[in-house]
């Protein structure tokens, strides 16, 4: 996953570590931290300002094709080819109670 600055043209960050094509990426509300999803069904989370990898997600049994963060950025949701949605807790790492469910 490549960020760009789009007034300059540059790449400013290069995120590396999933196994294949990336489908899904959402910023956090405040801006603080980048999560993307893909063909290797993990979810991950990036420190934008340091590039650093914060945490992954595993838990999807395939491609993860969405993502999108709660208002308050403290929850995250993934969904994917197996018509599930899970739930994960953006700030702590870890996955809630009652975390996953059916669409």
């Amino acid at each position: 996953v490549r960020l760009w600055d789009v007034q300059r043209g540059d790449c400013v960050r290069i995120f590396t570590g999933h196994l294949g094509t990336v489908y899904s990426v959402a910023f956090s509300p405040d801006g603080s931290q980048l999560a993307s999803a893909g063909e290797d069904g993990m979810v991950m989370l990036w420190d934008i300002a340091s590039g650093k990898l914060q945490h992954t997600y595993r838990g999807h049994k395939s491609v993860v094709h969405t993502l999108s963060y709660s208002g308050e950025g403290n929850l995250l949701a993934s969904a994917g080819v197996e018509h599930g949605v899970r739930l994960w807790d953006a700030k702590n790492f870890s996955t809630p109670a009652a975390a996953e469910g059916d669409v």
